[in-house]
C-alpha cells in the first residue's frame, strides 16, 4: 500500500519507467500467477497501471514467439 501511495507522488515519466519495469519482469518470467494478476489490478485500480491484465498477455505471447518487446517499448 505504500509503495502505490509513493509511486503516485512521482513524476510521471519516471513512474512510466517503474510500470515499463514491472511489466518487463513479468514478461520475462513468461506467465501471469494469480497474484501477479492481483497486484496488476490494484495498480491499474490506482491509476498507476496504464495496461491492462490481457494487454500484458499478449506482449508476453509476442515475446516468447520472437516478435520482441517494441510495443511495449513504445507505449
Amino acid at each position: 500500500e505504500n509503495f502505490l501511495q509513493k509511486i503516485k507522488t512521482y513524476h510521471p515519466e519516471t513512474r512510466k519507467a517503474i510500470v515499463k519495469l514491472l511489466v518487463l519482469g513479468i514478461i520475462l518470467d513468461g506467465r501471469l500467477s494469480f497474484i501477479e494478476k492481483r497486484a496488476l489490478r490494484r495498480l491499474s485500480e490506482n491509476n498507476v497501471l496504464p495496461y491492462g491484465v490481457n494487454q500484458i498477455k499478449r506482449w508476453t505471447n509476442d515475446f516468447y514467439a520472437g516478435r520482441g518487446l517494441n510495443e511495449l517499448i513504445e507505449a
